[in-house]
């Protein structure tokens, strides 16, 4: 994996390169396909529906491991495509299938 330097307010961190990204380096908290649940501020109009994301804007402003100012465009079912920051979403869990008894 390779890293680059960035300055960030007067402070040095490593940020992944392009390459990394493109190489599927885990960057941000989403993935394409994640389904989320539009749950944060300023949100009122879409706040509490579910979306797809589908694409993934990694902040280059932030140190690695900062999250909150990725940003995701989703896809609601009716195909409306809307841009949101990460703390303005959650991840829907799939549901699991139930458990089994013993000797099932």
């Amino acid at each position: 994996m390779s890293w680059s330097i960035c300055r960030f307010y007067k402070s040095v961190y490593l940020a992944p390169t392009l390459v990394q990204v493109m190489e599927g380096g885990k960057v941000s908290r989403f993935e394409v396909g994640d389904k989320v649940l539009i749950s944060g501020p300023i949100t009122t109009k879409h706040c509490n529906r579910q979306a797809t994301v589908i694409e993934v804007h990694p902040s280059r402003h932030a140190p690695p491991g900062t999250t909150s100012l990725d940003k995701y465009r989703v896809r609601f079912d009716d195909g409306e495509e809307i841009q949101f920051y990460d703390i303005q979403l959650t991840k829907v869990e799939s549901p699991r299938a139930p458990l089994g008894r013993a000797g099932d």
